[in-house]
């Protein structure tokens, strides 16, 4: 394991003081065996760690007086912003440091994300995908200018007639592309690729669909023995609650409930990287956004609905049950009988597959709206808005057709039973 330290905070700041102080603590490092010493390439202190106006000074000027007062420890900016320096003129910086630190020095870049800073000093801040452009681009600069071919470069951002760059490095500088901030762009490749993101709420839906099934087939129970008791023929509540849970509530309200967790998270989850511009900067790394962030989402939903369902369906089943016997007081033989009598293994199976088709229809209603968000915040809650609408209603209709049919010149029971 090898230990490095990151040195951002100049406080308190007295301008005579703070070279010794950043002295003293890169050779404080090395002392203690450490092999990297790093700098944050900024002008003005991050704001997540104390305030812009707090002193800060810059970070290859810096590591160039570092690089004659130290001998072993290896010297880099955490990370360079790509804006900052035109391609060719950053290569020779770094080669200086390289060449000052005899080889000790390492190459770190990223995308930038300090928009405050470039602001407050006219420096260009372009969209995310456009960053992310130049920073590929400047990366090839480099290892052209690094090696024996100094001839043009010709690039959509950057355009060099030569990139000579003499001396050479001592050592090529080991390359370090950073990236982080709100942007979280590990997070775009590794967790939303594999589609984490709606699983991670699967706990708190499997709640909330347990619960509102729960209380929709109570309600069922509740209405059913009441209804039917006024004809007098309150014993068939136990078909009721086969029949009307398993085609029509569990369905509703498994979907509906998929569609406020789940699905409004995808759409909400999607708006955000919209807006902020992950997606461009995705298709700019070569990656496809569709496959890994939607399909992703879409397939997730298809797999939780199965579990979720099943939850939902025993949820159905044992809440009439425990409201028409202890609550109305009917015998449970009684409610068995007629329960048993008109489950039907195969309407189970079709509630299966109708929900399935449910999940799929609302999770790419709200990949669909998140992933062409637009708008900033309030694009992305409108997003969600439209996106929840059009899933309630899908949901319902849905139902209707499979009602109709499955159910709408058959309807598979018989009361005489």
């Amino acid at each position: 394991m090898e230990l490095g330290i990151h040195f951002i905070d100049f406080l308190p700041g007295d301008a005579a003081q703070l070279a010794p102080a950043l002295l003293s603590t890169a050779t404080a490092a090395e002392d203690i065996g450490a092999t990297m010493f790093t700098l944050a390439d900024h002008f003005f202190q991050m704001e997540n760690v104390g305030r812009a106006e707090d002193p800060f000074l810059e970070g290859y000027s810096s590591l160039g007086y570092l690089a004659g007062r130290t001998t072993n420890i290896t010297l880099a900016l955490l990370v360079t912003g790509v804006t900052y320096r035109h391609p060719g003129l950053l290569a020779k910086t770094v080669t200086t440091l390289d060449v000052l630190a005899q080889g000790r020095s390492m190459f770190g870049i990223g995308a930038a994300w300090y928009e405050r800073e470039h602001l407050a000093l006219g420096v260009p801040y372009p969209p995310l995908r456009d960053r992310f452009e130049m920073l590929e681009e400047t990366l090839q600069i480099c290892q052209q200018m690094w090696s024996d071919n100094d001839g043009p470069y010709d690039g959509k951002h950057y355009q060099l007639a030569e990139t000579i760059c003499q001396p050479q490095p001592v050592r090529r500088p080991p390359i370090l592309i950073g990236g982080g901030g709100e942007k979280k762009t590990l997070r775009l490749v590794a967790q939303i690729g594999m589609g984490t993101g709606a699983m991670a709420v699967v706990g708190g839906t499997v709640a909330i669909v347990a619960f509102t099934t729960l209380s929709g087939s109570s309600l069922v129970a509740i209405q059913g023995f009441a209804s039917l008791g006024y004809i007098g023929v309150d014993v068939f509540t136990g078909f009721f609650a086969a029949l009307i849970n398993v085609r029509i509530a569990a369905p509703v309200v498994t979907g509906i409930a998929l569609a406020a967790t789940v699905g409004a998270g995808a759409t909400a989850e999607l708006g955000a990287m919209r807006i902020s511009e992950e997606i461009d900067a995705l298709e700019v790394m070569g990656i496809k956004s569709i496959s890994y962030l939607v399909s992703t989402r879409i397939m997730a939903g298809l797999v939780v609905i199965v579990p979720l369902y099943a939850a939902a369906m025993i949820m159905s089943f044992l809440s009439p049950q425990i409201v028409t016997t202890i609550l109305y007081g009917q015998t449970s033989g009684t409610y068995d009988h007629y329960f048993r009598t008109f489950l039907r293994a195969d309407d189970v199976m079709w509630s299966f597959v109708e929900v399935i088709i449910i999940a799929a229809l609302v999770m790419i209603t709200h990949c669909y709206y998140g992933y062409y968000a637009s708008g900033g915040p309030v694009g992305v809650g409108e997003a969600v808005g439209r996106s929840m609408r059009l899933s309630l209603v899908s949901v319902q209709v849905v139902t209707l057709f499979a009602a109709l049919a499955l159910y709408g010149v058959d309807p598979n029971f018989n009361l005489t039973v």
